[in-house]
């Protein structure tokens, strides 16, 4: 028995697995992408949490070099190493409470791409759907 093969059947069969490949890239790429999403912020809340003791370790420095109550050159010096001190403990709060905004912002960029790919996943869901309809054979999930 000879079997005979229709070109525009085999093209739309073959566009088929094209397409499921797509779309299982699509939901691969947008999972991953709200996995980061959500580590990141898992990482912004636990440096938050974590700042805030080291903020009120450090609060009672803040300050210290501009009190006046030590006179001579001691005191002066002392006031001099208070002030690095303060700069320091400035700078260090600084960098974190960057940190934190630059994961937040990083997260949400990466929320707007895990957004794209889910896209990406209904339009080529919608385009599987089509073509199988279009061969009338059963849902392609179904048969792999």
């Amino acid at each position: 028995m000879t079997t005979t093969s229709r070109p525009d059947l085999d093209f739309a069969r073959r566009e088929l697995l094209d397409l499921c490949r797509d779309r299982d890239w699509a939901r691969s790429r947008a999972r991953a992408a709200d996995a980061d999403v959500v580590a990141m912020r898992r990482v912004a809340i636990e440096l938050e949490r974590t700042i805030e003791p080291l903020r009120t370790a450090l609060q009672p420095i803040a300050g210290l070099h501009t009190t006046p109550t030590w006179e001579g050159q001691a005191a002066t010096a002392s006031r001099t190493r208070l002030a690095r001190l303060d700069e320091k403990r400035t700078s260090a709060v600084s960098s974190i409470d960057h940190l934190i905004a630059e994961l937040r912002t990083t997260a949400s960029r990466r929320e707007t791409t895990a957004d794209a790919h889910w896209g990406d996943y209904a339009t080529y869901s919608r385009q599987v759907h089509g073509l199988e309809d279009m061969l009338g054979i059963a849902p392609f999930d179904q048969i792999r």
